[in-house]
């Protein structure tokens, strides 16, 4: 009698006990971005696009506390599950609230809180990368710009494959790159016009692995500004040949260039004119506008001849209200007056002269008429009857020869005194 299958029933039992040991604890909590715990949120397990686990955060009405409420505080608002060492996606999905994706990897038992934001203005690009012929740990997946063909955001690829990309702006339109050796992994090109989450698997229809071939292509633009950056793009195929010399011919002279692992080239294009590119037999031609010619300085002009503006008086404003009128009459009184003195002046002019004559004859024969009565006054003085003997002889005003007569007058007024 074999025991092989009772030692077969054995093992299987034990495997099965022993399985819940194996599984990891991982527990999830909830808030916003303040930090309010989120009861009441679903919480989805993910491995690629499928669902695992579905579960949602518990709480306890506060009414329910009183009562003896099962949940503890320090559990409210969180999630728990039991699984296997592995990495996994974890989604988010709330009222009100755009989802929320994040990949966690498992290898003990984990705590884990994350935010909700409810006004979030990007979206998150999460999937995988398939590949059969390699291992995609720990590679590198590029979030590229379709309209200019430059790296947005890099993020590394877990070892099942998955990767999350975060920070896409809606209406932008992306493509994602992976490089592999001598191949890229390419997605479509996609763009979202509204936040959350999606999910795309570089494998199968959505974004076919394109092999790419190895024909070596310089590209750059025809033209550039002047001080702009010239850069130029050296690949094989799809693929950027890094660390070749590419050389380029200045107005200035030539210089050698080594490409970056984008497989570009830069020069400054600090002076006008052609820029040519060569690697192996590959040309590359790039115009640089001139400078435009400094104006020429304009001819001097004559100073304009140079005007005396005589500004004229301006009489005073008359003074507002009543009195405007007496300020008229006024003005009327002047005119009379300064008409009356100009008539004075005019006679004066006229007659003056004739006055002046008849004014100095008349003084002649004033003083005229004064001599003839001093003379006979000193005559008379000389035979003084006997009353004006016994009187002073009054006293004649007047100049030149009345005034001898007056002197002898005087010793006859002695004598008379001497008489007495």
């Amino acid at each position: 009698m074999s025991f092989a299958p009772r030692y077969g029933f054995a093992l299987l039992a034990l495997l099965l006990l022993a399985a819940p040991l194996l599984a990891l604890q991982f527990n999830v909590t909830v808030t916003n971005e303040i930090g309010t715990r989120l009861p009441g949120t679903k919480v989805q397990i993910l491995t690629g696009d499928t669902v695992l686990y579905e579960n949602s955060t518990i709480w306890c009405p506060k009414a329910d506390v009183d009562k003896g409420c099962p949940v503890r505080i320090s559990d409210r608002a969180q999630a728990g599950f039991e699984l296997a060492p592995d990495t996994y996606f974890l989604r988010l999905q709330r009222s009100g609230y755009p989802d929320h994706v994040y990949l966690q990897t498992l290898d003990q038992d984990t705590a884990l809180t994350v935010i909700m934001f409810i006004r979030k203005s990007t979206y998150t690009m999460y999937g995988r990368v398939s590949n059969a012929s390699h291992q995609l740990d720990g590679m590198q997946i590029k979030l590229m710009d379709a309209d200019t063909d430059t790296v947005v955001r890099t993020s590394a690829i877990k070892a099942n494959g998955d990767y999350l990309i975060d920070s896409l702006w809606p209406g932008r339109k992306y493509y994602l790159r992976v490089d592999d050796g001598e191949q890229r992994l390419l997605s479509e090109p996609f763009s979202y016009n509204d936040v959350g989450a999606y999910y795309l698997e570089l494998a199968g229809a959505q974004a076919p692995l394109r092999n790419v071939s190895l024909q070596p292509l310089l590209s750059g633009p025809d033209r550039a500004d002047l001080h702009s950056r010239i850069s130029v793009t050296l690949m094989s195929g799809e693929r950027p040949m890094e660390g070749q010399t590419v050389t380029v011919r200045t107005p200035n002279g030539e210089l050698n260039l080594t490409t970056d692992a984008d497989g570009i080239a830069r020069v400054q294009a600090a002076e006008g004119g052609q820029y040519t590119f060569k690697w192996s037999s590959l040309r590359l031609n790039v115009t640089v506008p001139m400078p435009p010619a400094p104006a020429a300085p304009a001819a001097p002009q004559a100073p304009a001849p140079a005007f005396e503006v005589t500004v004229p008086e301006q009489a005073p404003a008359a003074p507002a209200g009543p009195m405007v009128e007496p300020t008229v009459a006024l003005g009327a009184a002047g005119l009379v007056l300064m008409a009356g003195g100009l008539t004075v002046l005019a006679l004066l002019a006229v007659f003056g002269p004739k006055l002046w004559k008849k004014m100095n004859e008349g003084a002649k024969k004033t003083e005229a008429k004064a001599r003839s009565s001093g003379a006979e006054s000193g005559i008379s003085s000389s035979r003084p009857s006997e009353a004006a003997k016994s009187s002073p002889a009054p006293k004649i005003g007047g100049t030149g020869p009345a005034r001898p007569e007056q002197h002898r007058a005087h010793p006859a007024r002695h004598g008379a005194h001497k008489k007495k």
